[in-house]
């Protein structure tokens, strides 16, 4: 139960976060691509110092939604993997978000979404769980990681990207 209380804190908190409403986006006007000739992921700490990985599935990531910010590149089906080191389950939509004002920041973004059965538990908690289900389907951008922009960068432009030590 603790762990589901803490679970619901966790949505809340992301939800506060400013997500984008795919509604708001346009069609890209760009036919560029990423191609991912391997899963790419990086290890980083938050919060209280706890280590995250998360990193994309190989595949091709297509130009498909844009705004003044930025461009969204969607890659194949739950294409996301965040999680404690080793980061091996892909399970979350989203794909590779380029900055329109520094083209050198490239981040992960992800479409928040809830499982059946973590929504209706997270339902229980009230305004937390409430604000968890507020933001489903909203796009949310990574922290700005720039060796693993970097990366992303070298398969844009030389059409490969694989993980260096």
């Amino acid at each position: 139960m603790r762990r589901l209380k803490i679970l619901a804190l966790c949505w809340a908190v992301t939800a506060s976060a400013a997500g984008v409403k795919p509604s708001s986006l346009v069609p890209a006007e760009s036919a560029e691509t990423f191609r991912l000739s391997s899963s790419l992921t990086y290890t980083e700490r938050r919060g209280l110092g706890a280590k995250i990985e998360q990193g994309l599935r190989e595949g091709v990531y297509s130009a498909k939604y844009q705004n003044d910010k930025g461009t969204y590149f969607v890659g194949p089906n739950q294409a996301v993997c965040q999680g404690s080191p080793p980061c091996t389950a892909f399970r979350i939509e989203g794909g590779i978000w380029v900055s329109k004002q520094n083209s050198a920041d490239i981040r992960i973004f992800l479409v928040q979404g809830l499982t059946e059965p973590l929504a209706d538990s997270i339902a229980k908690f009230g305004l937390a769980g409430f604000l968890a289900k507020v933001d489903l389907g909203k796009y949310f951008l990574f922290p700005e990681n720039k060796q693993f922009a970097r990366q992303l960068a070298d398969a844009r432009t030389n059409g490969s990207a694989n993980p260096q030590p």
